[in-house]
């Protein structure tokens, strides 16, 4: 009855101050809005669910108590809509999960060709295999050759292998048709370390035969894992060469008329689909065609020869340029991150061509260069079956 009276009245202030204990906490926003429905009372909205409340004038309600109650479930139906439009909302604007998969393909691509093209992990990962199959006993007149050549292996092994496998393995936790791998990964990884002991608590040699024996079996576990991860992640990599190539070549037309006249011609003598995503053998070619345009500028004759050939298991893409040539001796260095004969800010481009290509195990190297006869440069791609 006390709180009748004081909705019927006007004292505002003398309610608030009696019911204050009953409305601080989590859910006092709900329970005083739902007091601020009975004749000329104001609307209460607190600025902190626990102390402070301030009010706002909203036009007199009329209906006595059962109105009230009426506005009380409108303002709960209102709040539980509003809430569940801002839910709404806010997982719209969360990044769609095959977008974010997406990004963590990529980087599992790129830490797999680390891995396998780097040539320093994969390889030291079976050495590591090989050397613990067949261990040698103390007592053997090799023992101590290869004591260190195993303890070479395990500290390269400590340094850089067990990182590119951890990299792959947490990758692959983040995509839901390689968490079974990234289970694999990680046991097996777990199993080595149990052995020769964490990297920052190595344990030292020697190693009993029964011990070896378990890392050579765990690393070739490791080997046949990122094997298998590489199958399923690359598999689902497959571009038309020929389509490719004859979408940028109206692109590099251009480019080429700023140097003048250039013959520009396409041979076809065979086509098909390899293994390698479309933006980076899209940024191969541009990236050997632009190179091949600015090296012809100078020169008296401008021809730019571009063929797609194929063998058993490989597409070639060959860009061949009538330019000043590359000496043999630089044939490698010019995929060196930096090296250029262009001047300083240069030397990036070869580089991020071979890096885009060896991500899907294709290949990019100079086929064939004479001085002031031109260079061949070549883009080697796996053929997919069918």
């Amino acid at each position: 009855d006390e709180r009748l009276d004081l909705l019927a009245s006007r004292d505002l202030g003398s309610f608030i101050k009696r019911m204050e204990p009953a409305v601080v906490g989590p859910r006092a926003p709900f329970l005083l809005a739902s007091l601020a429905a009975n004749r000329e009372l104001r609307f209460l909205k607190l600025k902190d669910a626990r102390r402070r409340a301030d009010v706002v004038e909203v036009p007199p309600c009329s209906g006595g108590l059962q109105s009230c109650w009426g506005l009380t479930w409108q303002l709960a139906v209102a709040a539980f809509a509003a809430g569940l439009g801002v839910g709404v909302l806010a997982f719209r604007r969360r990044p769609p999960r095959r977008a974010k998969e997406e990004v963590f393909r990529t980087q599992l691509v790129a830490a797999l060709a680390a891995f396998g093209h780097s040539g320093a992990a994969r390889s030291n990962l079976e050495r590591l295999a090989q050397y613990c199959e067949a261990p040698l006993e103390p007592g053997d007149a090799k023992y101590p050759e290869y004591e260190r050549r195993l303890a070479k292996i395990l500290e390269g092994y400590r340094e850089f292998t067990r990182l590119r496998l951890e990299q792959i393995a947490g990758i692959c936790r983040r995509l839901r048709d390689c968490k079974q791998h990234a289970a694999v990964l990680g046991r097996n990884l777990k199993k080595i370390n149990d052995v020769i002991g964490p990297p920052d608590r190595p344990s030292p040699p020697p190693y009993n035969r029964e011990e070896l024996a378990a890392v050579s079996s765990h690393a070739r576990a490791l080997l046949a894992e990122v094997l298998a991860v590489t199958r399923k992640v690359m598999a689902a990599y497959s571009v038309d060469v020929v389509a490719v190539v004859c979408r940028v070549l109206p692109v590099i037309r251009e480019q080429l008329s700023r140097y003048g006249d250039t013959d520009l011609a396409l041979s076809i003598e065979d086509g098909g689909s390899a293994r390698m995503g479309e933006d980076a053998l899209k940024t191969c070619l541009e990236i050997l065609m632009e190179n091949a345009a600015e090296a012809m500028k100078d020169s008296p004759v401008r021809s730019l020869h571009v063929t797609v050939a194929g063998e058993a298991d490989w597409m070639e893409i060959r860009v061949k340029d009538t330019g000043p040539g590359v000496d043999k001796a630089d044939w490698d260095r010019i995929f060196e991150r930096g090296f250029t004969t262009k001047g300083e800010g240069r030397g990036e481009g070869l580089y991020l061509a071979r890096e885009a290509a060896q991500r899907f195990g294709a290949r990019v190297f100079v086929a064939s260069s004479e001085p002031g006869g031109g260079t061949t440069m070549v883009i080697r791609l796996k053929r997919v079956a069918g």
